[in-house]
């Protein structure tokens, strides 16, 4: 890890909050000793069964009710932090089992609750080490947008999976947790060329963006595509960063806010009865709407784009539109996601070189959209 971080790298380690019950693995041996591990019935090591879906059956769970087993699972995480991890993977947390014996609280009400505690068990203990406050969650409750970042899990590879993702991360929004990601392509299976320049655009117009599928042989690295693929995901990835100072203005004002990056329509236009129910577009901060392709092209060539009243300007093409809160149809191709900007938005425009400035690079264009 500390050649990789000389070379730029910046690690992210895998985690689970289950242990093997091997004993040979000395932290099952000392979660144990210390009774640091759910029981069951008879007081023994809870073991996961065969029905506990998701999980490594026969594991153990370590409980996170326990303020000393948090304590010990923290100092595990810190130690890795130290050896040069950047950032910590915090996977599962929602499967516990509700039948089992945890130290200071019922199972069935702990349920919920216990990937809030293991989150920010580790998340705490990055900041112990000095590291940037930051994991990469997939599971939360209430209270997890104190620590950010969750991803949606396990997605299959198919466009109702990219529809369920933006309907995810929409819902996610109205819960109160500002930033999300997801895997790009999807998780489980291997995209097709067009899924997964469709899964990129949305992916590089989300808060954070992950690459990322399962297994050593199903990649999800832009270059193992087509090099039609691999050209429109180098252009959204290039908007994306010449984009930065208006990514990163609209996340501090979601820290101070709570609102999301990611916003249902229905946030800013509450009174309009048509965005109760529009789950295939948002707006990404106060001034860009995303209308994402979640269809193959032999289905259609065109995509149906609700604008809500005011005036709107299609991003690639300039068209100025005023809208009374209307469908358009907007005709697209493979390297098409319509965007549209609202009037009086300010745009910035950041150079690609690579010294970063107050995190992004030296600004370059300024554009009053009017």
């Amino acid at each position: 890890m500390a050649k990789l971080k000389e070379q730029g790298f910046h690690t992210s380690l895998w985690q689970y909050n289950f242990i093997p019950p091997n004993p040979e693995n000395t932290n099952y041996i000392e979660a144990v000793k210390n009774g640091f591990l759910a029981k069951n019935e008879k007081g023994e090591p809870y073991r996961l069964p065969e029905e506990c879906k998701g999980s490594w059956v026969n594991d153990a769970v370590i409980d996170f009710s326990n303020p000393k087993a948090r304590e010990w699972y923290g100092e595990k995480i810190y130690s890795l932090i130290k050896m040069g991890a950047g950032a910590i993977k915090t996977d599962f947390g929602e499967g516990i089992p509700e039948d089992a014996v945890y130290q200071n609280i019922d199972g069935r009400h702990f349920h919920n609750f216990y990937s809030l505690l293991y989150n920010q068990t580790v998340f705490n203990a990055s900041k112990a080490a000095g590291k940037e406050n930051i994991v990469w969650a997939r599971s939360g409750t209430a209270g997890s947008q104190r620590c950010p970042v969750h991803w949606g899990g396990d997605s299959q590879c198919s466009f109702e999976a990219l529809a369920g993702t933006l309907r995810g991360a929409l819902s996610l929004g109205l819960s109160g947790i500002p930033f999300f990601s997801h895997d790009i392509g999807g998780f489980l299976g291997t995209p097709s060329d067009e899924l997964y320049i469709r899964w990129a655009q949305l992916g590089l117009f989300s808060s954070h963006s992950r690459c990322h599928g399962v297994g050593n042989t199903s990649h999800r690295e832009p270059w193992e595509f087509s090099k039609e693929a691999c050209d429109i995901f180098r252009f959204y990835d290039k908007l994306r960063y010449s984009l930065m100072p208006y990514i990163y203005k609209e996340a501090e004002k979601c820290t101070e806010s709570g609102l999301p990056m990611m916003r249902a329509l229905y946030f800013e236009y509450p009174d309009d009865r048509n965005v109760y129910h529009i789950d295939d577009e948002y707006l990404f901060g106060d001034g860009i709407l995303i209308a994402p392709v979640l269809a193959p092209l032999s289905k259609s060539d065109t995509r149906s784009v609700y604008l809500p009243a005011g005036v709107w300007f299609d991003f690639f093409t300039k068209e100025k539109i005023e809208s009374h809160g209307m469908w358009i149809k907007r005709r697209v191709d493979l390297k098409t996601m319509p965007m549209y900007v609202k009037e009086g938005t300010e745009l910035e425009y950041c150079s690609e070189d690579k010294t970063l400035i107050n995190g992004y690079g030296e600004i370059v264009k300024k554009e009053i959209w009017a």
